[in-house]
């Protein structure tokens, strides 16, 4: 399994950095689909993040302040890295481990 989160990990790099939407400014379909996101779950935050390898970005931050995190600060990598779907994002504080 550690070869398969590697392999993907690096295609899910590659298309993020030919897709180029690091560092680049805010853009209302992304607003729009984490508007609708926040709607749909009833909630009133909701963000579209992306996974660079040292940080995460908000690309759309809807009800908070969104920024910058590094990545080893972010929740955002866990499902990423270790391939397994996160129920509950609330079970652990500090989220050692999924």
């Amino acid at each position: 399994m550690a070869d398969t989160a590697t392999k993907l990990e690096t295609d899910r790099a590659t298309a993020l950095a030919e897709a180029a939407l690091l560092d680049t400014p805010a853009e209302e379909e992304f607003d729009f689909l984490a508007r609708l996101a926040a709607r749909l779950c009833g909630t009133e935050m909701a963000g579209i993040t992306l996974l660079d390898g040292e940080c995460q970005y908000y690309k759309s931050a809807i009800g908070h302040d969104g920024g910058t995190i590094r990545r080893d600060q972010s929740f955002c990598q866990h499902p990423v890295t270790c391939l397994e779907r996160v129920n509950d994002t609330c079970w652990k504080i500090g989220w050692h481990s999924v």
